[in-house]
């Protein structure tokens, strides 16, 4: 954390901002009316609402909520800033400050395109700002500025509203979806929302259901540059659609006919290693789902080439594969490409150049397949692990990669699968999900064992085969929330 100073403005004890400072409220739910009748006074070019007593912030509610101006609802992705009161003689602690910080990550957490995020904490005496920066590593970075006047914080909420790193994004869906149930997920390309809907819209490849609503996740391109992208990604739905579908692949529902949006079924909930840790059965069944997936698509050429967990959602307790943006239909194509999946689960012939252009192989796929199963052992080794950083081959975390990768090849255990994923022996491959359990019930034994109890050879097998952050495993149907993980 770092304190900034925020540079004050001439004060003029005759204007409306001065007057209402020096206003008492005997308690502070009479403040909230006043306070927003004031700022919309000032920012007219936005929606500002008393919210104090609408928990539409993953149910928290922020007292004054300021948000573009034609939002069809106050929504956490329609937010611009947030204001919390207290009453000119409520102290400004730190539980205070905290409240405030935990409203700005909740709403980073639904504006996941969004670099910076500030609010102001305000008894009318002392105005706090504070605010957090998202990182290129996703990480938020956090500031507190030094306290100010009245005056000088409503001139600052104003360049707060109109700097172009604190602006919401506003989706362009189509309106006949209707309102944004959740944000699902979000690239530098794309943006996936749910709607439940009573209509599918445009080019419907399904009819509706009797109940007559229908959830689904909608992909919609975030500029234009990048409506060839979701073109292909249509098209390669659509095929697959017309092979009569996978229960383990997410099918396309509808499509704009300027191919710059889709709709998907079903919307599913974060697939998380650390789940399947602690539940064998689970673990078991979901990873066979996810083999089954990767050999449908196989036997019709399509390559996945994003295979982890972000892009696996869990729908009624079975696995779904998502997120076909970098798939490739391998009979197709005629000249090496460029890889374009996740960081992590990056081909181990292109971890020291990822720029390199190469020939996708279904191997790919199966050694991706791998690194996730060897995360539901090792679900900790994921967390604190910056995968963006795999794509400076110097860095500590292509190192580990790469080390893993070693480790794997030579393990007693292990390198039968590595072996298997580069012969696409799938009869092997088709083993491990049970393997896992059995190996799972064994570290939990080992690990729960006394000080100075003998190691088993299953573990002398595994070694310690995470990526070495075992001290320190999202998204929903659509799109990683972070993009290239």
């Amino acid at each position: 954390m770092r304190s900034v100073p925020i540079r004050e403005v001439p004060t003029d004890p005759t204007s409306q901002v001065a007057i209402f400072a020096n206003r008492q409220f005997p308690k502070e739910e009479a403040m909230y009316s006043e306070i927003q009748e004031l700022l919309a006074t000032k920012f007219s070019d936005f929606n500002v609402s008393d919210t104090h007593r609408n928990p539409y912030l993953d149910s928290r509610a922020p007292d004054i909520t300021i948000s573009r101006a034609g939002a069809p609802t106050i929504h956490p992705i329609y937010i611009h800033t947030l204001v919390e009161l207290k009453r000119p003689e409520g102290q400004i602690d730190h539980s205070t400050l905290g409240q405030g910080l935990d409203q700005l990550y909740r709403l980073a957490k639904h504006q996941p395109w969004r670099h910076s995020f500030t609010m102001l904490v305000t008894n009318l005496t002392k105005n706090h700002f504070l605010q957090i920066r998202r990182a290129r590593s996703g990480s938020m970075q956090f500031t507190e500025f030094v306290p100010v006047g009245f005056e000088t914080a409503i001139d600052y909420l104003g360049q707060v509203l109109f700097n172009r790193d604190e602006q919401p994004e506003l989706p362009s869906f189509s309106t006949e979806l209707g309102t944004v149930e959740r944000v699902l997920g979000s690239t530098k390309h794309s943006i996936v929302a749910e709607f439940e809907i009573q209509a599918i819209p445009h080019v419907a490849l399904r009819k509706m259901p009797q109940e007559g609503r229908l959830t689904i996740a909608v992909k919609c391109s975030r500029n234009p540059g990048c409506l060839s992208t979701i073109a292909e990604e249509i098209e390669l739905l659509r095929q697959l659609n017309e092979t009569g579908g996978h229960q383990n692949v997410a099918k396309i529902v509808y499509f704009h006919p300027m191919k710059q949006e889709f709709g998907m079924e079903p919307v599913g909930e974060p697939a998380l290693p650390s789940v399947f840790n602690s539940n064998q059965s689970l673990a078991r069944d979901v990873c066979r789902e996810i083999l089954s997936a990767i050999i449908w698509l196989h036997e019709r050429n399509i390559v996945h080439r994003d295979i982890r967990w972000d892009n696996i959602v869990l729908h009624e307790d079975s696995a779904v594969l998502i997120d076909f943006g970098t798939a490739i239909d391998i009979g197709k194509i005629t000249c090496d490409v460029q890889y374009e999946g996740g960081y992590i689960c990056c081909p181990p012939r292109l971890l020291c150049n990822l720029n390199a252009l190469y020939r996708p192989q279904k191997s790919d796929d199966y050694h991706a397949y791998l690194l996730l199963l060897n995360s539901v052992l090792f679900p900790k080794s994921m967390v604190g692990f910056h995968s963006a950083r795999i794509q400076v081959p110097t860095s500590n975390e292509s190192k580990r990669l790469l080390d893993l990768w070693a480790e794997l090849t030579k393990s007693l255990f292990w390198q039968t699968y590595v072996q298997a994923a580069v012969d696409g022996d799938i009869a092997v491959l088709k083993r491990l999900p049970e393997m896992i359990v059995m190996l799972r019930r064994e570290t939990t034994f080992i690990h729960g064992a006394s000080v100075g109890s003998e190691i088993s050879g299953i573990e002398q097998q595994l070694g310690s085969l995470g990526l070495g952050v075992e001290s320190s495993g999202s998204s929903i149907c659509g799109a990683a929330e972070v993009g290239r993980g």
